[in-house]
């Protein structure tokens, strides 16, 4: 029994509620779920830190069959999901053309496996969740549904050293890459930085993130936070109290396949820096933060 059959018969950790929207009892013979195994380590075209991470992610259709090969960089994730949002108009090297899946457009779900003997200052279990946990309180500001994680069983002989997870939830967090790129980093911050469990608000995360960025300053061993997070946290909250204004409604445009340049600007460094293939969710964010700015600026010149 290969590893992703196994993990479908497996269905007594997912709550019944789940495993009736989610699990179909049995799958045609010409869609089985290929082994997950020879896919753990990285594609050719992972490059630098990201091979070392130990977080790999990959996309779940309906089924619970893998419908992208397992990866470590969120590029090349969002080159994934871009396939099937372009309906195999565009490149990936993690999708199979032959492979004749469809993507579920109106559930999220992502697998995440961990390895966990490659980082022994990664918190696996407490991270992943800390890390969900934080991604609702950005989802409540747009009013999306909570994530949820179920946690899958391995075969026997690799608990030890790998750590299964499914997360599903609002099929918000797939409709652009910056959001994709958004929440990945969050779970990688997470698996590391430890927020506490006192911080169940935007607003005092906010001050978490400050003090977390002040602490890493001049500090190399740390990209997700010397970079993205001190480069977009303030523009968080005001990305998803906007949501509708800023991002196309839909896939189609988010992932869009006359974009050019998608690999490396369409995450959310790039939305911020003004340098991603998305220059008017720019142009709309900027306006938003001087507008917000601009009235914090008289707020306190009245007082």
């Amino acid at each position: 029994m290969n590893f992703v059959e196994f993990l479908s018969q497996e269905i007594k950790f997912i709550p019944k509620c789940l495993r009736d929207r989610f699990v179909k009892k049995e799958a045609e013979e010409s869609k089985r779920p290929r082994d997950l195994r020879p896919l753990l380590t990285p594609v050719p075209g992972d490059s630098g830190s990201y091979i070392t991470h130990p977080l790999h992610m990959a996309l779940v259709n309906k089924e619970r069959q893998l419908i992208t090969s397992l990866m470590s960089c969120r590029d090349y994730f969002n080159e994934a999901i871009r396939y099937y949002a372009t309906n195999g108009s565009t490149v990936s090297h993690h999708v199979g053309t032959e492979w004749n899946f469809t993507m579920d457009v109106d559930t999220f779900r992502l697998l995440l496996v961990c390895e966990c003997v490659m980082n022994k200052d990664i918190e696996v279990i407490p991270g992943i969740y800390n890390g969900i946990r934080v991604a609702n309180m950005y989802g409540r500001v747009a009013g999306w549904g909570k994530l949820r994680i179920v946690r899958c069983r391995l075969p026997k002989g690799e608990e030890a050293e790998k750590e299964c997870y499914m997360v599903v939830g609002d099929k918000n967090w797939q409709r652009t890459p910056q959001y994709i790129s958004m929440l990945i980093l969050l779970i990688r911050i997470c698996m590391i930085h430890e927020v506490p469990e006192w911080i169940n608000d935007t607003y005092s995360l906010q001050g978490y993130w400050h003090e977390l960025i002040f602490q890493n300053t001049n500090r190399t061993t740390d990209s997700d936070i010397d970079s993205f997070l001190k480069n977009s946290y303030e523009y968080l909250v005001t990305i998803m109290a906007n949501d509708e204004e800023i991002f196309p409604h839909d896939m189609a445009g988010g992932y869009s396949a006359s974009l050019g340049g998608f690999h490396l600007g369409s995450g959310l460094n790039s939305l911020v820096n003004n340098d991603g293939t998305h220059p008017e969710s720019t142009k709309k964010l900027k306006q938003l933060m001087e507008e917000l700015n601009n009235a914090g600026e008289k707020n306190h010149n009245r007082n």
